[in-house]
């Protein structure tokens, strides 16, 4: 019921297209300018064209069929051109224009200034979506708007790259000036294009698809010095495109691929049809990164590569379809982490992300949550979130699930045939579905088929819930599933007896409840409900017993399931109703049959809830402590727990296996802080002092900060010192300095925003520290840290709306906290919201109204 800026129903192409951008774009220390020359086509009569354009300064526009004249309209971002007479569909027109743009560091958006290596010319990035590339030239800043491009970048000889989109056909020096020209035949949305210039080292590479022997350059960008750091990446680069083509059969259609490392981003990575950007932070894998960084390079990498074919080559027609650029990529980059370190590892990853706080189930818990297909927005970058990268994949997940694997590939091969070189739409997409009769359990799709089926998944908010019961006799196995929620959902189940499957299936849900019955010669000991979380939503078993969950952590042969019953367990004995899990953790923590990707799910201590009536508990981390506490002293005993600490490998920063041992070591450095002791103060320092990888050095200084060592502070400020030498070891620095449970922390954060280094205005450095404090429950409901949140919401703001959009999360969910401190945070929003006006902050301002209603 909003009144948004941008309307979906509103959304029509624009009345020329886009054919050809003939552009130069010529950079200097303090200004770009840039000229070009568009040929458009009429699509509908017309007597004007109109043209998209920011903060540019104009120095000539005309149209060889305008009269020269041309109204800038500043405040709507609009360029009006008139024609001399109406011209009609299929007639084509030319428009020229000359302009300035006068980039900084804080609008990362068109072209931008990024940081520039010492002794070097400026370094300038570029980030055209959602509508950057007017911030370059006029356009038609549209998703449809895919044409061809010749760019010709010109920049100070000392430049060792100046980069566009296609092939390079010419590349000369005169004058102290280099002029590099690209032609991109390839039809491509403006939002895709990229004009960087910069001094980069390059690691160079090739790999060949071995159907087809056809062979792809590729071109690793790094700051100066730092080569060693994209070998890494490179491996991983070839491996995923490999792996992309066997599983979507895409071939990339350029010569070269590049990435491109950047300091500064609102996003982590970006794709620019050949080119992507991806920050620095994560570009790069050396000793200074680590492992949250280096899993998110296994998934940046071949997630930005797969949107030359989801994306660039089948591009979403508008904002509001992004869920299917964005949905499917992610699939492919899960397919690929999946592969590399473990499907029940990730698979665990994967559904926190959908619990977390602030994740897509808080939201829409919240009733701050846009559907899938989104009706409307006050700016692009709100489609920049949990429901378009975490949602949106699940959804399509689910879909597949409903009618199965085969159906669903047939389905999208259809669609990346069909809309090849061109837009595409969610209806378009379903539409390819058309064929698909039945669900994969044999019953019939209601009339409309998938489309109508997967309606409430795309165009409604909210997700199902499901109940489930089972019972055995004479040798039949009876199953019931309900829900009062109106979707469409997979029941996957399989009953378990002595360890082994003895039978499983599938059924669709589709009415309030469904009840089958199969033949089961064996009595089970449990059903798996829910086998690899097969839709988005939850599924709970109706009056499970804790000994049933027990048994079901230590015996269900799906890794999966064995880690959720786990969960649950782990929720009784935070609301105090069960000390189940005890025996359970232990003997995983001990147990060297366990998988070590299944054995690090297992034994670490999640944040957030399996059940979501619990959600609300602020407390929960104060008695997330408490367990851990109990575990420590009473199962795995102080002793193990130092010599765990000391026998855990996982050194080697390549190796996943290294990065599932570490995942590991983790939790038992939570357990030692939660002791309190001497001793493990001390096994904890020794830990610090002989870590020789980022992960276990930042994670032994968390777990001292966060105890009561009497040297904690001393400590911080010595590993800071040497931390904030490099930009991965300064953005975990951070994050640990705001993960204090003291109430110090705020007088530390204070501390850390007064050194010399810190800008609030660099994305990394910004996001790392005031996320990890809206992430510490402990301090942050505190008077205290609601008057720390209230002033940095509203400062930040000012700097990056879209960043301090992060920082609501802990008081998105104030409905279902206590009083007194529901009404203060829903005070603390009004007061917020009054010095952020939905006028002048849209993209803020909207979802504080949103919180509020």
């Amino acid at each position: 019921d909003m009144d948004w800026k941008y309307k979906r129903g509103d959304f029509v192409r624009p009345a020329a297209q886009l054919d050809h951008v003939d552009a130069k774009i010529s950079f200097f220390e303090d200004r770009v300018d840039a000229s070009a020359t568009l040929h458009l086509t009429a699509k509908t009569a017309t007597r004007e064209i109109v043209l998209d354009a920011n903060s540019l300064e104009i120095h000539s526009l005309s149209s060889d069929l305008g009269d020269g004249s041309f109204e800038y309209r500043k405040d709507e971002r609009k360029i009006i051109v008139p024609l001399v007479r109406e011209i009609s569909p299929g007639e084509k027109v030319t428009v020229s224009c000359s302009v300035t743009s006068y980039p900084d560091d804080i609008h990362l958006e068109g072209i931008y200034r990024d940081t520039t290596p010492e002794g070097c010319p400026q370094q300038y990035m570029s980030q055209c979506q959602q509508f950057g590339f007017q911030r370059i030239l006029p356009v038609i800043d549209d998703c449809t708007a895919k044409c061809t491009f010749r760019t010709e970048l010109e920049g100070d000889a000392r430049y060792t790259h100046l980069i566009s989109n296609g092939n390079i056909v010419s590349d000369k020096t005169e004058g102290g000036r280099r002029k590099v020209a690209y032609e991109n035949p390839l039809p491509m949305a403006p939002y895709l294009f990229i004009a960087c210039a910069g001094t980069w080292d390059v690691l160079s590479d090739e790999v060949a698809y071995p159907d087809s022997g056809k062979k792809i350059k590729l071109e690793y960008l790094v700051p100066p010095g730092h080569r060693d750091g994209a070998v890494v990446p490179m491996k991983i680069l070839k491996e995923s495109i490999l792996f992309q083509h066997e599983l979507t059969g895409y071939t990339y259609p350029y010569d070269t691929y590049r990435t491109i490392c950047m300091e500064k981003s609102l996003y982590g990575g970006m794709e620019n049809t050949g080119n992507t950007t991806i920050v620095t932070d994560a570009a790069l894998v050396d000793e200074t990164i680590d492992d949250r960084r280096l899993v998110y390079a296994y998934a940046v990498i071949p997630h930005e590569y797969e949107h030359n074919h989801c994306g660039s080559s089948v591009t979403m027609e508008s904002v509001f379809d992004m869920w299917l650029n964005e949905g499917y990529t992610v699939n492919v980059e899960r397919a690929y982490l999946h592969k590399v370190f473990g499907s029940a590892f990730m698979r665990a990853k994967e559904i926190d992300e959908m619990r977390r706080s602030g994740g897509p189930f808080a939201k829409e818990e919240a009733k701050t949550a846009a559907s899938v297909v989104r009706e409307g927005v006050n700016d692009p970058d709100e489609v920049v979130d949990a429901v378009t990268y975490v949602k949106s994949p699940e959804v399509l997940n689910t879909l597949s699930n409903l009618i199965g694997e085969e159906a669903y590939r047939n389905a999208t091969e259809l669609y990346f045939k069909r809309y090849e070189g061109s837009n595409a739409n969610t209806d378009d997409f379903l539409e390819c579905f058309d064929s698909v009769k039945t669900f994969a359990d044999g019953t019939a799709l209601p009339e409309g088929g998938v489309k109508k089926a997967m309606a409430p998944w795309l165009f409604e908010t909210g997700f199902p819930s499901v109940e489930t019961e089972w019972k055995w006799e004479n040798k039949v196995l009876k199953l019931k599933a309900s829900t009062a929620n109106g979707f469409a959902v997979p029941v996957k189940w399989a009953a378990v007896a002595d360890g082994k499957d003895v039978a499983e299936g599938m059924f669709v849900l589709l009415a309030a409840s469904r009840e089958i019955e199969v033949e089961c010669e064996t009595k089970p000991d449990f059903v798996s409900w829910n086998r690899g979380c097969a839709f988005y939503g939850v599924l709970a078993e109706k009056g499970i017993s804790k000994e049933t969950l027990v048994l079901q952590a230590k015996s269900d042969p799906d890794h999966l399931g064995r880690i959720e019953a786990m969960r649950a367990l782990y929720d009784l004995a935070l609301a105090g109703e069960s000390d189940a899990w005890l025996d359970v953790f232990a003997n995983a923590f001990g147990d060297p049959s366990i998988p070590l990707s299944v054995k690090a799910a297992m034994t670490c201590f999640p944040t957030e809830p399996v059940d979501r009536k619990l959600r609300g508990a602020v407390e929960r981390n104060a008695k997330r402590i408490r367990e851990l506490r109990k575990i420590a002293a009473e199962k795995t005993g102080e002793k193990k727990l130092v010599e765990s600490l000391v026998s855990l490998s996982g050194e080697t920063h390549d190796l996943p296996g290294g990065i599932l041992a570490r995942a590991l070591k983790n939790s038992v450095r939570e357990m030692l802080s939660s002791l309190d002791t001497s001793v493990a103060w001390l096994a904890l320092e020794n830990n610090l002092g002989k870590s020789s990888n980022m992960t276990d050095r930042l994670s032994a200084l968390k777990a001292i900060l966060r105890s009561n060592h009497p040297g904690r502070k001393r400590i911080l400020e010595e590993q800071g010192n040497d931390l904030r030498k490099s930009l991965n070891g300064y953005t975990g620095y951070l994050a640990v300095v705001a993960s204090s449970p003291h109430e110090d922390v705020f007088d530390d954060i204070a501390k850390e925003t007064k050194r010399d280094g810190w800008d609030i205005s660099h994305p990394s450095l910004s996001r790392a520290l005031f996320c990890a404090m809206v992430s510490n429950a402990e301090t942050i409901y505190t008077p205290r840290g609601l008057e720390w949140l209230e002033k940095t919401i509203v400062r930040y703001a000012k700097t990056s709306e879209y960043n301090a959009i992060r920082l609501l999360v802990p008081i998105e969910g104030y409905r279902d906290f206590e009083e007194p401190l529901s009404s203060k945070c829903k005070e603390l929003l009004a007061r917020v919201s009054e010095a952020l006006p939905f006028g002048e902050y849209p993209f803020i301002g909207g979802k504080l109204q949103s919180l509020m209603k």
